[in-house]
């Protein structure tokens, strides 16, 4: 329910603020064309469906770090699932290689943002 709804909010700030990817012409090429890994579902997505992945996990990863009903392992387990995708030896913005210079700087800033949260830093 929690990630179904993340999905919804990303839709109506997309719907009143614009899209998180541009509009340029040459992103025709990469709608629709599952071609991006997920990190964390290893399911092949489009550019569109990532970028919403990428903030769905990022949501889920601070509610489960906010719920204190259930048992605490449970908890932990699933905020491990969704911190996962995070941790990986490339980060969700460095998978998408050059595919990056479609997405809005609004949305990378925030991006990586999550991305140092979540990454340990290295010394």
């Amino acid at each position: 329910l929690v990630h179904e709804t993340i999905h919804t909010y990303l839709h109506l700030i997309e719907e009143e603020h614009g899209r998180f990817i541009t509009n340029d012409g040459l992103l025709q090429e990469w709608i629709g064309e599952d071609n991006i890994p997920s990190p964390w579902s290893k399911q092949v997505i489009d550019l569109s469906s990532y970028s919403h992945a990428i903030l769905v996990w990022a949501g889920l990863s601070k509610f489960w770090k906010l719920v204190k009903h259930l048992d605490p392992d449970q908890t932990l387990r699933m905020r491990n699932q969704a911190v996962k995708g995070f941790l990986k030896e490339l980060s969700p913005l460095e998978i998408l290689g050059e595919k990056q210079q479609y997405l809005t700087n609004n949305y990378k800033s925030l991006i990586q943002s999550f991305c140092n949260e979540f990454r340990p830093i290295s010394l």
